[in-house]
């Protein structure tokens, strides 16, 4: 009890500028604003919060997912440009040789000869 009566002395006097003296209005204002927080209670506010992140970021993916899906719908009915014809066109080209190669190989008639 001495010690703070001392720490008050030297407040007082301006001898200590690590320590201050407020008035009890002062203190029940700090009080009123103050939250005290449970660990529960602060757990509990955590959960929540993690919840409604959770919420926003599943709306903005499912946005997203919508938007995907209306992109490759639009993208399946435009024609396809130059060079994504050429490309089916090779690929085609190939599978039709390849195809007729595998029907030559199978063919019944050359096996009988």
């Amino acid at each position: 009890m001495a010690d703070i009566r001392n720490i008050r002395g030297k407040a007082e006097q301006n001898k200590d500028p690590m320590s201050a003296v407020i008035t009890a209005a002062d203190l029940a204002r700090i009080r009123a604003t103050t939250r005290i927080v449970s660990k529960e209670q602060a757990k509990t506010n955590h959960q929540i919060q993690k919840e409604q992140v959770f919420q926003e970021r599943a709306s903005a993916r499912a946005r997203i997912d919508r938007q995907k899906a209306a992109d490759a719908v639009r993208k399946h009915k435009l024609p396809p440009t130059y060079m994504e014809a050429e490309v089916a066109e090779v690929n085609e080209t190939l599978l039709t040789k390849a195809q007729h190669m595998l029907d030559e190989e199978h063919d019944d008639v050359k096996k009988m000869n």
